[in-house]
């Protein structure tokens, strides 16, 4: 899982994340998807994700990484009926 410390940068707009409730991490998993390279083991903003257009396909293509390659170490995203992605794990913590 990414690590997290105040004023890491989001991999999407690249502006520093202060407060890790404002962030969401994502496991180092192995892959060949390089439109979504930068985001493997990173954290984004989560105001970022919520908007950003290809969120569905990242989140469909993590999944698959994960059930692939980490299924029971790594937590699998979903998508609220809100448009937040969050970890499927109630208590999983990221950070």
């Amino acid at each position: 899982m990414a690590l997290f410390w105040p004023g890491t940068p989001c991999a999407l707009c690249s502006a520093p994340i202060e407060e890790a409730r404002q962030a969401i991490g994502f496991a180092a998993l192995p892959t060949t998807l390089s439109a979504f390279d930068g985001l493997h083991d990173a954290n984004v903003h989560r105001t970022c994700l919520r908007v950003w257009a290809l969120k569905d396909e990242f989140v469909a293509q993590y999944n698959g990484l994960v059930d692939t390659w980490a299924r029971g170490r790594v937590s699998r995203l979903s998508l609220t009926s809100a448009g937040d992605v969050v970890h499927e794990v109630d208590d999983w913590v990221p950070f």
